[in-house]
């Protein structure tokens, strides 16, 4: 009888351990889908390779819906470079979604002075989204509006974004938005988007982009957008102001990194931004970890990076996958200073994957004697960094361009940062 009941225990304990290893898993992206209110976790990876690379952590609950996801930066928490925060966590109930916001200590942040939105489903056909403060008040968003409805079809596809102010009435929000259409096409190979900007005479208008509809190809596997076309708001080809491009292209590889991204013209054709290039290709490790960077002409050739003489990047990497190397190349493969002077960065870590030391060298590989060419990092126990400072060729400490050799930062027992001071190379505080 013992036996029996070991034997179920074990069982049991094996599928404890199953359910909880198929609730946590592993992936590159974590993106906002076509429709904004759904999260799409992509590209999986195994859990043995993932503190060797960016990913997401994503636990799910039994009905399969997200319950947080994390920003993993080589295993380690830290604040996506997207969505500005480290953690978002999920609770549901039948008629709201809330998502809250939180940093790489497990305390609440903010994205862009919200702490937490809610997605009540309280309409059919309509989803609408509320921003709260710290203190779980209600709140406007950066665009001064305090309600966004989402309007559903048949298919809980959004078509219609609108926006509200405080007694729910329709409002233009401060780019002068009433509300944005959203029509789709799908075929075999893929979805058309077209996204449409509208004011209150439902006349469409540019947006704070300079375009007024754009029209998105989008592959139906992993939604990646691999292609997207500027209008104006006659319908007719528009070129953007920082590109001078009317359209992108975009190709990826297996995991889901961007291999070569093309700008374009009215015509479709290769076009010269007016950085002078017109195309720019990646290259990666077998960890996703970017590698190598080149950057093409109009005619396909080899070109450099705008006003810079510099044509491409290689980054090297430790057996942990920390960046190490980063070095700056011409149109003849060889070592090139860029306009800072530097044609190389180098990086060192401590044991526990953090990095203390940066130098900085030129295209002679010595260290660069104009500035400072070493900045060094120190931290407490629990991993926050205290402490940076400027040293020249001479190990010596050195001020930047604003006066500061050190700059030092102080948390509290919880872990928050409360003050930052800044020294010069006498060591001496400074009033800023």
């Amino acid at each position: 009888m013992k036996c029996k009941l070991l034997f179920i225990v074990l069982l049991l304990s094996v599928w404890l351990q199953t359910i909880s290893s198929q609730s946590v898993r592993y992936f590159r992206k974590v993106d906002i889908g076509i429709d904004y209110f759904k999260f799409k976790p992509k590209y999986e990876i195994d859990k043995s390779v993932y503190q060797y690379q960016n990913c997401y952590k994503v636990e799910f609950d039994k009905n399969g819906k997200i319950k947080y996801f994390i920003f993993l930066n080589k295993g380690k928490p830290a604040v996506d470079q997207y969505y500005k925060v480290c953690c978002i966590k999920f609770s549901y109930t039948p008629n709201t979604e809330s998502r809250t916001y939180y940093d790489t200590q497990g305390k609440r942040m903010s994205y862009r002075g919200i702490y937490k939105k809610v997605l009540s489903y309280n309409q059919p056909d309509v989803i609408e989204t509320s921003n709260y403060n710290l203190s779980d008040s209600l709140i406007a968003n950066e665009d001064s509006v305090m309600f966004i409805h989402w309007k559903l079809d048949a298919q809980n596809r959004i078509v219609r974004e609108s926006y509200f102010g405080k007694n729910n009435r329709q409002v233009v929000d401060k780019n002068g938005y009433y509300f944005i259409s959203f029509k789709r096409n799908q075929d075999k190979d893929g979805i058309t988007l077209e996204k449409s900007y509208f004011n209150s005479d439902s006349q469409l208008i540019t947006n704070k982009y300079n375009y007024a509809v754009s029209l998105s190809r989008i592959e139906p596997v992993n939604e990646e957008i691999i292609g997207i076309r500027y209008f104006d708001e006659n319908h007719n080809p528009k070129s953007l102001v920082f590109t001078g491009a009317a359209g992108v292209s975009k190709f990826y590889n297996g995991q889901g990194c961007l291999i070569e991204q093309n700008y374009l013209d009215k015509n479709n054709n290769l076009h010269d931004t007016p950085q002078g290039y017109a195309k720019i290709c990646f290259q990666y490790n077998r960890f996703n970890n970017l590698t190598n960077v080149r950057f093409f002409d109009q005619n396909n050739k080899p070109t450099t990076n705008g006003k810079s003489v510099v044509a491409g990047y290689t980054y090297q990497y430790d057996e942990q996958q920390n960046l190490t190397e980063e070095r700056y190349w011409n149109l003849n493969g060889k070592l090139i200073n860029n306009y800072q002077g530097i044609a190389m960065i180098s990086y060192q870590y401590n044991s526990q994957g953090r990095k203390i030391n940066q130098y900085l060298y030129d295209d002679k590989m010595s260290l660069i004697k104009d500035s400072f060419c070493r900045i060094h990092w120190k931290y407490d126990t629990p991993g926050n960094m205290i402490e940076e400072s400027h040293f020249d060729a001479m190990d010596k400490l050195v001020e930047n361009k604003n006066g500061t050799a050190i700059i030092r930062w102080k948390y509290n027992v919880e872990g928050e940062l409360y003050q930052t001071e800044y020294y010069d190379s006498q060591n001496k505080l400074l009033n800023k």
